[in-house]
């Protein structure tokens, strides 16, 4: 069996990747998810715009999925993020074949073909490569990062694909016979770039590689050309903002948003060099990178790095300065979610190290006779296998349905033409889906207060909501003028231009009691204790309602649907448990306003309920519910 035979290596990356297919749908989560899963899919379906840079490429390619004749459209882009992460499976394999067996000269390839098994030196036994690079495929396969992020849409999957197609052509491109590698290896990362831009760290790694390996980076500049066609998606995003759709976040229809955009202007607060924070987040990774392979699978990767150093140095550096990059990068960054999707592309590279650790073991029992090939070669062939028992639990999301139920059981207690205020973005993204792409609940006029502090949403709310917002043009307009001056950098007062937010978010308040429609808030007073802050609040299911005054009788406590969190057919993540806390949060609330009315019994299996859903609650009860 020789790892050289392009037949081989294409039949062997095929089947990696049907394997993690099969795997990935076995686990995949039916609908919605949380974090940014319901805004890109409610983009992808409508061809819009979602959050910096944009990701014009996985709009484009995700539209063409939603239009699949399966089942919903959020199965149908979750469907997208398996197909990518099987190719990224597929394409770890051959990145480890190409570094594990470059070409040999046709002098040498005969005369490996005489040897003998027990006679072979280190890095010649084609079985023990072919072993090697397949156990690492399928390893990267079922980690847990790539794993969870194959069941649910988001943009990752789909980047490491790229990246893992790009560095398999890039890694042959220096001395190889055929400029198409290198050629190739830039088309592929000119794609990754417009999918997310955690790719941007290779380019000086794979810039000093290239000069290093080939002693001149002059003769690769005019295949920079290659990078256009991946690049050019990007011209999307003006070009669609500027038909002005539904959701046009960031407005990219001028040079200077579309830069704004495509560089995440909004997001470089998250930048931090704070001492405490790093050492945290620091700390978070190195426990992540031991999980994400088992301690077996770090050990080899850990043996790798250091054959890499010893045989093949050039590459080991490449590795080295592309990881410590990466590293820099998620560690400075600090965001809420998705922490664990920004070290793909190390785990990525360390599917090279892992491979070349499990080459050296495989030689070394094939040296010593079937008595040791055996057990060797089938205990880490088990590696994958250790894998998913490990964690299936933890990926396994064929009962997902905590972002639906989150959508559902707000709209569900909403009564027609309910404005509805909300901070909560695990809540926003699902509803962004459900009503705009399932077009469930049109009726209702859902406001996030954490988006309104952007431009471009008050001019979403504007197209969506005419009638309202038209009705509060003053405030708009005095809103809009600061937001102006703070937007692009210049002088303001952060007094006024708060007041000016609040005054808008009161007067919609006002307009909507005006006109006899209800209003909703997930807005917890704590957060934004200004606004609405007149109104009594009466919990209703997850959510408030808010009232001129105190009704005279108990309200109907609404309805909340918590079979997610209490089946046990879902292992939580962090986000999730988030959201069962504000379910047992309002579990107490309405104890609390039960209580009040006097209906002890009620109140009590209230409190009960929350405690149930998370007995931490009781240490953190909010005294805003019902006051």
């Amino acid at each position: 069996m020789d790892l050289d035979r392009p037949l081989l290596q294409r039949t062997t990356a095929a089947a990696t990747g049907a394997a993690a297919f099969a795997l990935y749908l076995a686990t995949l989560a039916p609908t919605v998810a949380l974090i940014d899963s319901g805004e890109l899919t409610f983009a992808a379906s409508l061809l819009d715009i979602p959050h910096p840079p944009g990701t014009p490429l996985y709009v484009l390619v995700g539209y063409l999925f939603s239009l699949l004749p399966w089942e919903t459209p959020a199965f149908r882009l979750n469907l997208m993020s398996a197909f990518f992460a099987a190719l990224a499976a597929g394409a770890a394999f051959l990145l480890a074949t190409r570094t594990l067996s470059p070409p040999l000269p046709p002098d040498r390839q005969g005369a490996r073909k005489k040897r003998g098994p027990t006679a072979a030196p280190a890095g010649t036994v084609p079985a023990a490569a072919t072993a090697a690079a397949l156990v690492a495929g399928l390893t990267f396969a079922s980690s847990g990062t790539l794993w969870s992020y194959a069941t649910v849409a988001e943009v990752y999957t789909l980047n490491t694909a790229l990246l893992g197609l790009a560095l398999f052509f890039f890694l042959g491109a220096p001395g190889s016979h055929s400029a198409w590698d290198l050629r190739l290896a830039l088309l592929f990362f000119g794609m990754a770039l417009a999918v997310h831009h955690v790719s941007a760290l290779f380019l000086v790694p794979g810039a000093l590689y290239l000069i290093w390996k080939r002693r001149a980076g002059a003769s690769s500049l005019k295949e920079l050309v290659f990078l256009l066609p991946g690049l050019a998606t990007y011209l999307y995003l003006p070009i669609r903002a500027s038909q002005k759709p539904l959701l046009n976040w960031g407005d990219p229809s001028t040079l200077e948003r579309f830069f704004w955009h495509v560089s995440g202007k909004q997001y470089r607060s998250n930048f931090t060099p704070d001492l405490d924070t790093l050492l945290s987040r620091g700390w978070f990774f190195l426990k992540l990178t031991a999980n994400e392979f088992t301690l077996v699978g770090i050990i080899l990767v850990l043996l790798g790095l250091f054959l890499l150093w010893s045989k093949s140095r050039q590459l080991f550096v490449f590795i080295a300065v592309t990881v410590s990059c990466n590293w820099l990068y998620a560690l400075v960054y600090d965001i809420a979610e998705d922490n664990e999707a920004y070290l793909l592309p190390s785990f990525l590279l360390f599917v090279i190290a892992l491979a070349w650790g499990l080459r050296h073991v495989f030689e070394a029992a094939w040296l010593r006779g079937k008595s040791v090939i055996i057990p060797v070669w089938g205990l880490l062939s088990l590696l994958p296998v250790l894998s998913v028992v490990t964690l299936y639990e933890e990926n396994n999301h064929r009962h997902y349905f905590v972002a639906r139920d989150y959508g559902l059981n707000v709209l569900e207690n909403l009564q027609p033409k309910a404005l509805l205020l909300t901070m909560d973005w695990q809540l926003y993204s699902p509803l962004l889906y459900l009503q705009h792409v399932e077009q469930y609940r049109n009726d209702v006029l859902s406001v996030d207060v954490n988006l309104l502090r952007r431009s471009w949403y008050v001019a979403y709310l504007k197209r969506q909501y005419p009638g309202l917002m038209q009705a509060a043009d003053d405030e708009t307009d005095i809103y809009l003028k600061q937001l102006e001056l703070f937007e692009h950098g210049r002088p303001f007062s952060p007094n006024v231009i708060q007041q000016a937010f609040v005054n808008l978010i009161n007067r919609l308040v006002e307009i909507t009691f005006s006109r006899k429609d209800p209003v909703y808030a997930t807005v917890d007073r704590s957060e934004e204790p200004a606004v609405a802050q007149d109104y009594f609040r009466v919990p209703i299911g997850p959510l408030f309602r808010l009232y001129d005054s105190r009704p005279a009788q108990p309200l109907g406590p609404g309805r909340l649907r918590t079979d997610s969190f209490t089946n046990g057919l879902l292992e939580l993540d962090p986000v999730m448990r988030r959201v069962r806390k504000n379910y047992a949060l309002m579990c107490v609330n309405q104890s609390i306003y039960l209580k009040s009315y006097g209906r002890e019994t009620e109140a009590a299996e209230w409190r009960q309920r929350g405690l149930r859903l998370d007995p931490e609650v009781e240490a953190m009860i909010p005294r805003n519910g019902a006051d």
